[in-house]
């Protein structure tokens, strides 16, 4: 996706998070954002190269900041990992009735 390609963290989300009282619920919804909910090709894939947007969230190394994109990286490379089983099952269908 081209559009993908200038995809970024906006500077405002970034101090957002550094002010919020709850850095996980911020931090979860960014992640809502960066799983697409209509795609074309692999939702593994586009998952997958978004991923390094959650590492620029804490340009600052806050510690309560960089626990919450762990965890949020964890839960995303879990995704990922169903997404990619989702698409292996959904290929071998499609060829299989094509046979």
């Amino acid at each position: 996706m081209a559009d993908d390609q200038n995809r970024a963290i906006s500077q405002t989300v970034v101090e957002l998070l550094r002010s919020a009282p709850n850095k996980q619920a911020v931090v979860s919804e960014v992640v809502t954002r960066l799983v697409p909910s209509s795609w074309s090709g692999s939702r593994a894939s586009i998952i997958e190269e978004r991923l390094p947007l959650l590492r620029s969230l804490n340009p600052a190394d806050d510690q309560e900041i960089e626990r919450a994109m762990d965890a949020a990286d964890a839960r995303l490379r879990e995704l990922i990992d169903a997404e990619r089983r989702r698409e292996m099952v959904e290929e071998r269908t499609d060829s299989e009735s094509f046979e």
